[in-house]
């Protein structure tokens, strides 16, 4: 009967569960010795909480429907808190380029043959907020 309803559902259970366990994960990566490593480890635990954190919420205030936004509800309240989570020390997308950046100065070194090409990424040193490459401005004030 609701069938499209429990299918959403599960969606979000799964999407919370990868959180969960990507967040245990990254916990256990930070213990490391390797400063790139934990580097590494957070940000891509913070990439997929940001994005599963952002699917959930949404959906949530998809099933709820025009309520899903008014202040009567918790679930607009939760909404808005996963919205903040995400922006915090940077989101995902922040977060991503991160990762990604890193794995490709981490092959560029391999095929100089230890030689650093320069690439940036994580473990090499800071980086311009991501907004401000697209244009945009800074969510966080």
């Amino acid at each position: 009967r609701f069938q499209a309803l429990q299918h959403r559902i599960v969606d979000m259970f799964i999407a919370t569960e990868q959180a969960r366990s990507m967040a245990i994960m990254a916990s256990v990566g930070v213990q490391t010795e390797d400063r790139t490593a934990r580097r590494r480890a957070v940000s891509m635990a913070k990439a997929l909480i940001g994005q599963s954190g952002r699917q959930v919420g949404q959906q949530a205030v998809q099933l709820h429907g025009g309520m899903g936004v008014t202040d009567e509800l918790i679930v607009s309240h939760y909404f808005k808190r996963l919205a903040t989570i995400n922006i915090l020390w940077g989101d995902a997308d922040h977060h991503l380029a991160q990762v990604s950046d890193g794995l490709l100065a981490a092959h560029r070194l391999r095929e100089n043959g230890g030689h650093d090409a320069g690439g940036g990424g994580i473990g090499a040193g800071p980086r311009p907020d991501p907004r401000a490459r697209r244009g945009t401005e800074s969510a966080v004030a």
